[in-house]
């Protein structure tokens, strides 16, 4: 059973924000392998409607000739969250629109690896507050 694990981009000072917000002068080499690390190591996505927005149009008109993440982000199964998307056209991609927990459960047994949730701060707090226990998110999802 697979793990889902939040990533997240934040200053020491606590400002969050989506890519290119603010960290685009800070994105070194360094960054870049801890980044690309963290993402191989996942075995789908779990984004959010706003990201699928940014994301789908730039990474799927993406080759590995433009740049060596298009396969991961491509080729990678995707589960996107959202009540008012009614088609993923982007390669992989699944839409989740039902009851969220039950969803990610079911999403949990059928991902080997972990998967990647990237989502807005508002989201990501929303879907902490519905878990059992707010401070451990996890324990609600088994």
């Amino acid at each position: 059973m697979g793990n889902i694990v939040a990533s997240e981009f934040m200053t020491v000072d606590g400002i969050m924000g989506g890519p290119g917000e603010w960290q685009a002068p800070y994105f070194d080499d360094d960054l870049a392998d801890v980044v690309n690390a963290g993402m191989t190591a996942a075995g789908a996505l779990l984004l959010g409607r706003v990201t699928y927005e940014e994301f789908a149009p730039f990474w799927s008109a993406q080759t590995v000739a433009d740049d060596p993440g298009a396969a991961f982000m491509n080729d990678t199964p995707k589960y996107f969250v959202s009540s008012t998307l009614s088609s993923a056209d982007w390669a992989n991609s699944v839409i989740i629109d039902g009851d969220l927990v039950a969803e990610l459960l079911a999403l949990k047994k059928t991902v080997a690896d972990h998967g990647k949730w990237t989502a807005r701060p508002r989201r990501a707090r929303r879907e902490s507050a519905r878990s059992t226990h707010p401070r451990r998110p996890s324990d609600h999802l088994g």
